[in-house]
């Protein structure tokens, strides 16, 4: 079996809110670097997707996520 030819990859992070336009985080097939300066969510998104992938909480704390209701995480399978 060819290991290169049967998976699936993350492809998008979606955080959406009634107040707040949605919050998107577009991944590609492969490695994906999540940089930026402290305090601006990278930690976040890390969280929310081991949330959306089975963990029972989210870690930290952040105020700004409490304008979302709702997230998904989109994966393609290739």
């Amino acid at each position: 079996m060819n290991l290169n030819t049967h998976g699936f990859y993350l492809e998008k992070l979606v955080l959406v809110g009634k107040t707040v336009e949605p919050a998107l985080v577009n991944f590609k097939k492969g490695l994906n670097v999540i940089h930026g300066p402290s305090n601006t969510g990278k930690t976040y998104i890390f969280q929310c997707i081991q949330y959306l992938l089975g963990k029972s909480s989210i870690d930290k704390d952040m105020p700004e996520a409490d304008k979302y209701d709702l997230a998904y995480l989109q994966i393609r399978t290739y």
